[in-house]
């Protein structure tokens, strides 16, 4: 299963040695049963005290990523060489905009190639690719590591969402059908593995499949507020009003991620629109508009809750209302080319061309 390499100590104190040994087997052992975790990013198994802090981080990825990541941070400490935790620290680290620690962490895995096993060189590519936005060249990689383990569900997985980044929805529908049983059952990525799914078949326009795989989805995993929007999506492509409102209600009385509510409202108004049904739509980005106002004004997830704002005042056409809120965020973020952006559109739609020329300057 795994060949360990020497360990050795001082001969006065042999169990030195043998505690050493004992974490590489343990370390071993763990990674052989769970195997589809590890990324096969290092020939030499971890010590079994980094592998726990790695597990703890992954039961904790999608879910709470920022103590996710701390886990992860813990694992390299207790073992340098240990590769798995990196790749995960990577995604997070690029989820959260921070694109020079991810180069820094990338450097780090590719000065280690000699090290990897040819299928984590396999993921070290796909995760270069995509982190660059090269889709279809990251999805040629995943299929290829489908070759090499057809079983493993993150590959899977990788390769429907890179399919859908990749504009081949079709092509995701077909991978996820052919893998068989859902995985991940308790985890976040099966929820993750559902809204690939659902965007997909909203992409394809079958949206009474979309909201029957939601529904069932949503009723398995009840605490993955991400399954909500998708439910959203699909009643307001099919342009069912009423039970769209009961499921809005639903979600106000349950206890989601803090910002599901507004999310949900928003997937609502903006279905409703692109199908046409625009007095359909208002009321729900009214009422989006009125939830975020209400949530606790505290740093610092001001940005977050100003920018839920902002466009749900934009969708309800409450363009005087959403000026002030965008010049906020602007002074906030002032390299975020985004906020002039959107001065910009919000004073044509009030016709003040003179305001709207300077936006663009």
């Amino acid at each position: 299963l795994q060949a360990l390499d020497p360990v050795s100590g001082p001969r006065a104190a042999p169990l030195v040695a043998i505690d050493a040994l004992q974490a590489r087997v343990t370390g071993g052992v763990a990674v052989s049963l769970e195997a589809v975790h590890d990324l096969g990013t290092r020939r030499r198994p971890p010590l079994y005290e980094a592998y726990r802090e790695f597990i703890a981080g992954f039961e904790l990825f999608g879910t709470d990523d920022a103590a996710a990541l701390r886990h992860f941070q813990a694992a390299v400490r207790l073992d340098p060489g240990f590769g798995a935790p990196l790749f995960y620290e990577a995604y997070i680290l690029h989820e959260a905009g921070e694109h020079e620690r991810v180069e820094a962490i990338m450097r780090t895995l590719d000065g280690r190639r000699a090290e990897i096993t040819p299928y984590g060189r396999a993921w070290l590519a796909t995760f270069t690719a995509y982190w660059a936005h090269r889709y279809p060249e990251a999805l040629q990689q995943v299929r290829s590591m489908e070759r090499m383990a057809p079983r493993d569900p993150l590959a899977t997985l990788w390769a429907g969402m890179l399919a859908r980044y990749s504009n081949r929805p079709r092509e995701t529908v077909d991978t996820y059908r052919r893998f068989g049983p859902r995985p991940y059952p308790e985890h976040a990525l099966g929820s993750f593995w559902m809204v690939h799914l659902c965007a997909s078949l909203h992409m394809l326009g079958e949206h009474r499949r979309e909201l029957s795989e939601a529904r069932a989805a949503r009723r398995a995993r009840p605490a993955q507020e991400m399954l909500w929007a998708c439910e959203a999506r699909a009643l307001g492509a099919l342009g069912r009003v009423r039970d769209a409102e009961r499921l809005v209600d639903d979600c106000l009385a349950a206890p989601p991620a803090p910002e599901t509510p507004g999310e949900v409202m928003m997937a609502l108004a903006q279905e409703l629109h692109a199908h046409g049904r625009g007095k359909d739509s208002a009321p729900f980005a009214a009422r989006a508009a009125a939830w975020y106002r209400a949530r606790p004004d505290t740093e610092p997830d001001r940005v977050e809750r100003l920018a839920g704002l902002l466009d749900a005042l934009r969708w309800a056409g409450r363009w005087d209302e959403a000026v002030p809120v965008a010049e906020e965020l602007m002074r906030r973020q002032p390299d975020d080319p985004a906020w002039p952006g959107i001065l910009g559109g919000l004073a044509a739609r009030r016709g003040d061309r003179v305001a709207a020329a300077n936006c663009a300057e």
